[in-house]
């Protein structure tokens, strides 16, 4: 047997040179490419936007309002990560003008990103969906409720209103289609038109952009007329707006790519890693780009021996430029991988062991930084939460109870004085001893709190930290997006307590 002729050490050494020597650079070994290709977009004077430059204008009007000067250019990555700092400090100084004007900057980005994405109509949309919503917080179920509307949220739906009529008007014009789209609709008829056979992916950023770039497709009739089949396959975590894809649905949409039923699939980086399709012949990377490695894979998805890679620019992405940092990358893990084929055994051992040892010491600090992380020694008392729009004082961290070590539920009957509760479709989720299908929102501004949660035939309102703000001894912390960030452990529910004194309240009231 090889373990009775080699130690340990050396059998690692053996196979390490083994496939060093055999595949030069293991991660290309499957990559068949033919064809590569970046098709970077002249938006800086071919590319008008006039419906862009509503939404900015829109945009600098809300700067004004809350004297914000942000350094960034609109539309961008960095602009967003400057908003979302703005509101979580605004929320920590309950300086409510600023915070919901931060908030409402976040969306508009966005919406300028779609727009330079995706369709204007689609990234409209967006926005008229962000505005409804905001409205319909504003509204109690039974009109009784009156709700505070502030200056600034008056000055904010006008603003929207007031310049609704001219963003519908552009979005409905062909002539202001954003420059990448373009390209890309020529991309995919170029594959289609010049394949026998044409399967490919399209790989991009968001959900919300693998949804509706789809629906493009669809309604495309240039795409009907050379036989495109698309679909779209997202991921299953819950951290967007938008809905996820169950594991049975992305499998479903997988089984039909690989059968031919779709040939051209919209997906996000889910299906970048391990999606082995003999007959896939194209990929196109639309406004995304990582490292060398996700390039890699990418480029790896397309099977076939004629296969083709693109990325098309998206403006404001830097795309192309990150493209070629790949390409430089990816050519100096080739020279690296030949300098260890020149390597001494003797050498080589001595670097692996250095290696090792960071490793293991590396993985001992963070094994430490975890479990300092994990210690919850704060009581509940000493928690306050608060409502992130209005500042209103909500309830104290001995008034919530932990479900089945998940769902955090404020078991008070005095909260209820609080909250309004709404229908909400999209949130209904059926499981084997729970189900959400409400939400529960600030009965003064409307924000949202949380979901109404009915635990084994009890309703009970189950909070969302991110709609707080947190103050732990005195200290307040805004920018908690999960209860594990807090070093808090919370009384475990007593369902017998609570199904003891609602049934004595149930008897009470029928005597």
């Amino acid at each position: 047997h090889i373990s009775s002729r080699y130690s340990a050490e050396e059998i690692v050494w053996r196979l390490s040179f083994f496939f060093i020597k055999k595949f030069p650079l293991p991660l290309l070994d499957h990559v068949t490419l033919r064809t590569l290709a970046v098709c970077v977009c002249s938006h800086k004077y071919s590319f008008q936007d006039p419906f862009g430059d509503v939404i900015k204008t829109i945009m600098n009007a809300i700067h004004n309002e809350a004297k914000l000067s942000p350094i960034c250019d609109l539309g961008s990555q960095n602009y967003e990560q400057w908003a979302v700092q703005k509101e979580r400090q605004a929320a920590k100084e309950e300086d409510k003008t600023v915070r919901v004007c931060a908030e409402f900057l976040r969306r508009y980005n966005e919406g300028l990103i779609l727009s330079n994405t995706i369709r204007m109509s689609d990234a409209l949309s967006y926005l008229n969906k962000f505005h409804e919503e905001q409205i319909k917080k504003k509204t109690s179920v039974d009109g009784e409720q009156n709700i505070q509307i502030t200056d600034t949220e008056r000055f904010l739906f006008k603003l929207f209103k007031d310049k609704k009529e001219e963003l519908e008007t552009f979005s409905k014009n062909p002539k202001y289609e954003n420059d990448s789209l373009s390209k890309l609709r020529e991309q995919i008829l170029r594959e289609f038109s010049s394949r026998g056979q044409a399967r490919g992916i399209i790989f991009t950023k968001t959900r919300h952009s693998a949804i509706t770039l789809s629906q493009w497709i669809q309604e495309n009739p240039k795409f009907a007329d050379v036989e495109v089949k698309p679909s779209h396959v997202i991921g299953g975590g819950d951290q967007s707006d938008t809905k996820p894809m169950t594991a049975a649905e992305q499998k479903d949409v997988l089984k039909k790519f690989r059968a031919g039923e779709v040939n051209l699939l919209v997906a996000t980086t889910v299906a970048e890693e391990g999606l082995d399709i003999p007959a896939c012949n194209f990929v196109i990377r639309y406004g995304l780009s990582t490292n060398e490695i996700a390039m890699i894979q990418a480029k790896g998805r397309g099977r076939a021996d004629d296969s083709s890679y693109t990325v098309v620019d998206v403006k404001n992405s830097g795309v192309a430029e990150r493209e070629c940092v790949n390409e430089y990358r990816e050519e100096m893990m080739g020279k690296a991988i030949n300098k260890i084929k020149g390597q001494s055994r003797e050498a080589y051992q001595k670097q692996m062991m250095e290696f090792q040892l960071q490793a293991i010491m590396e993985e001992r600090m963070r094994q430490v930084k975890r479990k300092q992380k994990a210690i919850k020694d704060e009581k509940p008392s000493h928690v306050k939460f608060s409502c992130r729009n209005c500042a209103k004082p909500v309830c104290s961290g001995e008034d919530i109870q932990i479900i089945e070590n998940m769902h955090r539920v404020n078991v008070t009957t005095q909260f209820k004085e609080l909250f309004i509760q709404r229908e909400n479709a999209t949130l209904q989720e059926r499981l084997l001893d729970y189900e959400t299908n409400a939400v529960i929102a600030c009965k003064d501004c409307g924000q949202p709190w949380g979901s109404v949660m009915v635990y084994r035939g009890m309703d009970f309102p189950c909070l969302h930290v991110k709609n707080f703000v947190v103050n732990i001894n005195g200290k307040k912390i805004s920018n908690c997006t999960k209860w594990s960030d807090l070093p808090i452990r919370f009384t475990a529910f007593d369902y017998i307590e609570h199904a003891s004194m609602m049934a004595q309240g149930s008897d009470e009231e029928m005597g």
